[in-house]
């Protein structure tokens, strides 16, 4: 004998239920390809709608002071500093100034801007934060929107001093360096696992080789 089984309808809270983990999902592919967000991950969320993730970066870590150099000043720069021990993190977008580039500077003549963000949209909520150049000084100007002694000016400016030493013991052990998983002179989504590793594509390693 062939019993048939019919499902009951789902409740309005069920159907509710559904619907928040499919816009939660939506959120946090958008967060995977635009890169870090304080925003915590949910990878069975993301299932329901992976496919509508066309180009997703992959984030890197960077554990060596001459990769970390090479990508800061890569002109367009996006990365996270996290303290290994407390998981405290801050973010950063560090681009050159393009009349500089347009005038052929080149090495400790160009200058960066430096912003940190200060907001839950990882795209649009960065703050100035001060001026950068090579080999890694980096100060505060009248124009900051920060304060010297804010966490956010201090993490940099210990970080820009770790950096000019290549201080041992420090780079992926009590300091950890991620990059968002684009590369830091295009701005491209990083997909190719060597890429990753340095945070600079193939192309644009080819055009800063030529």
């Amino acid at each position: 004998m062939i019993v048939s089984m019919r499902y009951p309808r789902p409740t309005l809270f069920e159907r509710q239920i559904h619907a928040s983990k499919l816009k939660l999902a939506r959120r946090q592919v958008a967060i995977d390809i635009n890169g870090h967000s304080d925003m915590p991950h949910d990878s069975t969320a993301v299932q329901y709608c992976a496919k509508d993730a066309k180009e997703v970066p992959r984030r890197g870590q960077l554990t060596d002071w001459a990769v970390v150099r090479e990508f800061l000043f890569g002109g367009r720069a996006v990365f996270t500093l996290q303290a290994a021990k407390t998981g405290e993190r801050y973010t950063y977008r560090v681009k050159v100034k393009r009349q500089d580039v347009k005038d052929g500077k080149a090495g400790a003549e160009l200058t960066y801007f430096v912003e940190t963000l200060r907001g839950p949209d990882n795209t649009t909520d960065y703050r100035y934060l001060g001026v950068l150049r090579q080999p890694g000084v980096a100060w505060l100007t009248d124009a900051s929107q920060q304060r010297r002694e804010s966490a956010s000016a201090r993490w940099f400016v210990r970080f820009t001093e770790r950096l000019r030493e290549g201080r041992r013991g420090v780079l992926g052990i009590t300091l950890e360096f991620w990059h968002e998983g684009r590369c830091a002179m295009c701005g491209r989504a990083l997909t190719v696992p060597g890429s990753v590793e340095d945070g600079v594509g193939p192309e644009c390693r080819k055009r800063r080789a030529a």
